[in-house]
């Protein structure tokens, strides 16, 4: 799989928080998992997706997600991030959800577009967005 190196950094680092999480709300692990996007014809993960566990006092949520640079460019994260939309939105309490985009990601940006995700802000080379239920 050919991912980003900054990208499996932050991989890494979300293992741990997930792993957590999974085993504080085992009831609620779904929260706290990196969903593989499986490439059906291929039968093969090309990438995964995730959030950063329950949503909070707000009921927000942030996600994450990548695809192997070799399926860029196929609509695979935005169809993994319109499934993963519905699934979080078919939970009570959960109003929004965020994501964080570099200033230079245009493809997954380009991705929260498709997905009804609005830009709010900018911090650190970052587009911050939401959407809302």
């Amino acid at each position: 799989m050919e991912v980003d190196d900054v990208f499996m950094a932050e991989m890494e680092e979300a293992m741990g928080f997930w792993l957590e999480g999974a085993r504080r709300y085992p009831e609620q692990y779904a929260w706290f998992t990196n969903w593989e996007i499986v490439l059906k014809a291929e039968n093969m993960t090309v990438g995964g997706i995730g959030l950063t566990g329950l949503p909070d006092e707000h009921g927000e949520v942030m996600t994450g997600y990548f695809i192997d640079k070799k399926y860029h460019s196929q609509g695979l994260a935005s169809e993994a991030l319109a499934a993963l939309v519905n699934w979080v939105f078919s939970h009570p309490g959960a109003e929004a959800i965020r994501a964080d985009t570099p200033v230079d990601n245009i493809s997954s940006q380009r991705v929260l577009d498709k997905n009804r995700f609005v830009k709010i802000g900018e911090h650190d080379r970052c587009f911050q967005w939401k959407r809302s239920k």
